[in-house]
């Protein structure tokens, strides 16, 4: 009895948002900016978005999931379901060593994006 009257708000909540999204009449809410002490006594900005926002996100992206899945490469590991870094590192060890390469490069983007460049 509980998880039904629990129920029944959400399903309605979601309802409503897939309305708003439909009618092009949903606009995102501010995302909350708490702090978080770290460490070294210095505070790192969290963003904390709305539920509604989540499951707006989570709707897309596992939309853009079932659409762009079905034509990614087998050995591809980037942002890909089931697939993580260490995946990627062991198929990299495997390549390295029985495969016919005569070097690796290593290369750092983080000053590609800074401004001052």
């Amino acid at each position: 009895m509980r998880a039904q009257v629990a129920k029944q708000p959400l399903d309605a909540n979601i309802h409503g948002l897939v309305e708003r999204l439909k009618q092009t009449r949903y606009r995102a809410k501010l995302v909350r900016r708490p702090y978080s002490p770290t460490g070294d006594g210095t505070q790192r900005p969290l963003g904390m978005p709305a539920v509604e926002d989540k499951r707006r996100q989570l709707a897309v992206a596992r939309l853009l999931e079932a659409l762009y899945e079905q034509d990614g490469r087998r050995c591809s590991a980037g942002y890909r379901p089931a697939v993580g870094a260490l995946d990627a590192v062991d198929t990299l060890t495997i390549k390295l060593q029985c495969g016919r390469y005569a070097w690796v490069g290593e290369a750092d983007s983080k000053q590609c994006f800074d401004p001052a460049c």
